[in-house]
């Protein structure tokens, strides 16, 4: 009787250790990665992994652009956010989104080609006072993270593009 029990509570044990462990996340591996982008039928604009536990996607189509979050887990299975909008590339010069929980991170798309060519560099500011600048390099979308913080809340406070002399191109 009593080894009885001791089995049943070792089976109840690994049943409900089982059922509470954390689960683990990582970044698309770039087999994953190039598999999502062909199912999605998306052409991306720029892609990063953040945090050692996701990959953010930016990508833009005629009809929308947007951001997807995606990220696998130990057994392979993917896990999927999408942020869209209506494509207002012909209306705005740039086009800014953010996400303030987590590891925060700004998305940014360059619209307008001459401002493209001139941009060198790319300030955001977050409202914890973490400034990140990243260079340009003529390209169209941009991820930039704030990896100095997690598990917070901060809002973007200032997103700035400037020229090769610091001639402010666009600001927000």
């Amino acid at each position: 009787m009593k080894a009885r029990v001791i089995v049943v509570f070792l089976v109840m044990f690994m049943f409900v250790s089982s059922g509470c462990a954390k689960q683990v996340y990582r970044p698309l591996s770039e087999p994953e990665l190039t598999k999502f982008i062909a199912d999605q039928k998306i052409n991306p604009l720029a892609t990063r992994d953040i945090g050692g536990s996701f990959t953010v996607i930016l990508y833009e189509t005629d009809s929308e652009m947007g951001r997807y979050s995606v990220s696998s887990d130990l057994d392979g299975r993917v896990s999927t956010d999408k942020l869209s909008s209506s494509n207002n590339s012909s209306v705005t010069p740039v086009s800014i989104s953010y996400t303030s929980t987590g590891i925060p991170y700004a998305t940014v798309i360059i619209n307008d080609p001459k401002m493209q060519c001139d941009a060198k560099k790319i300030k955001v500011v977050w409202d914890n006072g973490d400034e990140i600048v990243e260079e340009t390099q003529e390209k169209k979308g941009f991820i930039i993270p704030d990896e100095t913080c997690s598990n917070t809340t901060v809002d973007l406070r200032e997103l700035v593009i400037t020229d090769q002399d610091g001639k402010i191109l666009f600001e927000r």
